[in-house]
């Protein structure tokens, strides 16, 4: 169930900062799902933050891009989409790099598994804790 609304979520959207998805095949009687996305090859942000990937050491003026970047996505699914998605679990490793120029990674939002679609327009008010403990907002 929470593919088929990360298909959904991702089939509908339409931003360069949120991941393309081009197929999507979900038989649950199977055990058999895949999706085919967009190639964003430089690895997570989690990786670059650790030297790691592609990208290696990512310096403060293509952290600050790639905070931009995350911020332009988030704006997008918060207020721009309808029905406007929250996420729950943005964190590095969901935040995916392309190698593009060297020093100028573009972001890339990724796993929407545990994200929701809300037509409302307050998306603060929310019942259940869901996402990564570490990386979610203290309210």
């Amino acid at each position: 169930r929470d593919f088929e609304r990360e298909i959904d979520i991702l089939r509908t959207s339409r931003h360069p900062r949120v991941l393309k998805i081009f197929a999507a095949c979900v038989q649950p009687s199977r055990g058999v799902v895949a999706l085919v996305a967009e190639l964003v090859d430089g690895g997570s942000l989690h990786d670059a933050l650790r030297g790691e990937g592609v990208n290696g050491h990512v310096d403060a003026r293509a952290r600050l891009g790639v905070l931009r970047d995350v911020c332009e996505g988030m704006d997008y699914l918060h207020r721009a989409r309808t029905p406007k998605v929250v996420h729950r679990d943005l964190k590095p490793q969901n935040i995916l790099l392309s190698s593009g120029p060297p020093g100028k990674p573009r972001a890339t939002i990724a796993d929407f598994g545990v994200a929701r679609a809300s037509p409302h327009t307050n998306l603060r008010a929310t019942c259940n804790a869901v996402g990564t403990l570490a990386y979610m907002a203290p309210e």
